[in-house]
């Protein structure tokens, strides 16, 4: 009897690349369960930095070149963390998450691409984590400009 490889027919693993993330939350209780959640959602995530403070920020900020997504808390112990994007140049993504909505439009003014109230659910950071791979995708796609003529 005759066997057949079956190997040339499974479907080739992919490989994913770990996604770096930075946490900027002063309350250590909702940075854990904000890890929880996001490593919950995507084994890729690594949560490279849990920030505390706008002045921690500022410090790590002027060094980091490998973050690829913040989560942010906007009312810091020592400020607002939109002084932190202010203060620096960053393109660097990022999704509020916050008690307080009157802060949507300035979020939006400074990088922000999602801005989740709390209390969170796991159903509300996913949906902002797909928002988040979602214009990824959409922006690393190359524009093919004939198609636009």
């Amino acid at each position: 009897m005759n066997s057949i490889n079956l190997t040339a027919f499974r479907k080739p693993k992919t490989i994913t690349m770990p996604m770096n993330i930075v946490l900027i939350e002063d309350e250590k209780m909702v940075s854990d369960d904000l890890a929880d959640i996001l490593q919950s959602i995507d084994s890729s995530i690594i949560i490279s930095k849990t920030i505390s403070s706008v002045k921690e920020a500022l410090d790590y900020f002027k060094t980091d070149t490998s973050t690829q997504l913040i989560f942010s808390d906007i009312q810091l112990g020592d400020g607002y963390s939109f002084e932190i994007f202010h203060a620096l140049n960053t393109t660097t993504p990022v999704i509020y998450c916050t008690a307080y909505n009157q802060h949507a439009l300035e979020a939006f003014d400074n990088n922000g691409i999602a801005y989740v109230l709390k209390p969170y659910t796991r159903k509300t950071i996913l949906q902002a984590w797909e928002k988040y791979k979602m214009l990824q995708q959409t922006f690393k796609q190359p524009v093919n400009y004939d198609d636009l003529l």
